[in-house]
């Protein structure tokens, strides 16, 4: 019969069974930058050149363990190997961009888009970097053309969206009051839209249809508050119509 163990083995054991195993007794600790984790993001951009998601945590990566210029300079590399492709190009605009360098991300763009002249997202993008550099004229014109491209409600939204602030922004007041209009028409229901298309028509000087707008839009309102604010705003419109009998009509209203 085995002797029984003295009472500091005992206590020796039990410490031991309940001490935690250090993490690199029993696992791996698999590295941020290991070459799985960078494939599976490249692989996803290979599959979907847009997803911003895959492309925003590559960046981070490269920030955190290499350079940014290391993963441009990849890119670049695949750009050369595979010139046909528009994703690569694509890609490239979009680093570029993140690096400053607007320039360059619009000749990337635009070599993307000649060999994808019918993916809108890719002029979206060229537009973007336009209005980085201030070519309000040219980011336009790239607007319109992946309007015209496309087929989605909110990417239309976006684009109309876009297009009637630069037009605001150049002071084409009239072209802003058109955009405006496409945009409610995708959502007749938005309050925001109507009273931003009722003061484009005033900034254009159709203080008539700005005037219709509003007056549509407060018999919609059930809100007291709302409905003061659009009374008021009316008033103002009608006044500049030298039209004060319905003005002081609208603000006793209110």
């Amino acid at each position: 019969m085995r002797a029984p163990l003295p009472l500091i083995a005992l206590l020796a054991l039990v410490w031991l069974a309940v001490l935690p195993a250090r993490a690199d007794d029993w696992s791996v600790t698999r590295s941020e930058f290991d070459a799985r984790i960078l494939a599976r993001y490249k692989g996803m951009l290979k599959r979907d050149a847009a997803d911003a998601h895959a492309l925003s945590r590559l960046v981070t990566l490269y920030k955190k363990h290499r350079t940014l210029a290391a993963l441009i300079a990849e890119y670049k590399a695949a750009a050369k190997a595979a010139p046909g492709l528009p994703g690569p190009r694509y890609i490239l605009g979009r680093l570029e961009g993140r690096a400053g360098r607007w320039a360059s991300a619009v000749d990337h763009f635009k070599a993307a888009s000649r060999l994808s002249p019918k993916s809108g997202w890719i002029l979206a993008a060229q537009a973007e970097a336009q209005e980085k550099l201030g070519a309000t004229a040219e980011a336009v014109e790239a607007y319109k053309g992946a309007l015209s491209l496309t087929r989605a409600t909110r990417r239309k939204m976006i684009y109309l969206r876009a297009l009637a602030q630069l037009s605001t922004t150049s002071g084409d007041h009239k072209a802003s009051a058109v955009y405006r209009q496409a945009l409610l028409a995708l959502s007749p229901k938005d309050r925001e839209l109507t009273v931003s298309l009722a003061r484009a028509h005033v900034a254009a000087g159709d203080h008539a249809a700005a005037l219709k707008l509003l007056k549509g839009l407060t018999a919609r309102t059930s809100d007291g508050a709302r409905k003061a604010e659009l009374l008021k705003e009316s008033g103002k419109v009608a006044a500049a119509m030298e039209s004060y009998d319905q003005a002081v009509a609208l603000f006793r209203e209110a």
